[in-house]
């Protein structure tokens, strides 16, 4: 990886959502990560109103309480900044749980949707100049929140497609290279370019890059048979 993309990949801001399992068993451990992270440069914002992420109401089968508690840690991010929370299974709750407590609020999917967006981009400032608009969708939210939570499978129908494929990927997407390379294998002859210091839109973080690849695909002899 270039150094412009490890740099462009570095927020100046982060939140720092400590968790309440760093809160009351591991205090050190926070206040370490918050050490690393301020000498990477990067100012370190820690909402004195957080608690916890819901996690074990949701998983002792009590929802209800445990979308209680998440809203209120939703309120806590206003700015389109990364949120670093130092506990995998916290993380986990709140990118792959929440969709499903939220589906059926659209204002409360919306914060959601936006807390997580900046980790689309490698450079966290396209996040701020991009974010997702303020209306508030019932329909859209819970058709989100569906495919978030059940996923997709396109596999099958790609591997059927016969036309010329070019797929560009964005080298730090928050979805893994292994995904792209996984598409590019089922499309018969279907061509892959990573693209660094891109994250999933690359047409917008490196749109020299990415026009130059789009027309030298399309200027090959055999397009357009």
């Amino acid at each position: 990886m270039s150094e412009q993309a490890k740099t462009s990949q570095r927020p100046a801001d982060v939140y720092f959502f400590a968790t309440c399992v760093v809160d009351q068993f591991f205090p050190g451990a926070g206040m370490d990560a918050i050490t690393l992270l301020e000498r990477q440069g990067i100012r370190v914002h820690f909402p004195e109103e957080q608690t916890c992420c819901g996690q074990p109401a949701y998983t002792s089968g009590f929802p209800d309480a445990a979308r209680k508690v998440a809203a209120h840690q939703l309120t806590l991010f206003p700015n389109d900044w990364p949120v670093v929370v130092p506990s995998g299974s916290c993380a986990g709750m709140m990118k792959h749980h929440y969709p499903t407590l939220f589906a059926a609020d659209a204002s409360l999917h919306g914060d959601y949707s936006r807390a997580i967006y900046p980790a689309w981009f490698a450079d966290p400032a396209f996040a701020r100049m991009f974010a997702p608009p303020r209306q508030a969708s019932p329909t859209g939210a819970v058709v989100a929140a569906r495919l978030r939570r059940e996923g997709y499978d396109w596999r099958n129908a790609i591997g059927r497609i016969g036309a010329s494929t070019l797929i560009v990927h964005g080298a730090q997407d928050l979805l893994p290279a292994r995904v792209a390379r996984e598409n590019a294998g089922l499309i018969p002859g279907a061509q892959l370019v990573m693209v660094d210091g891109a994250g999933h839109m690359p047409f917008w973080e490196q749109p020299e890059e990415f026009f130059a690849v789009v027309r030298t695909f399309l200027d090959a002899p055999d397009r357009g048979r």
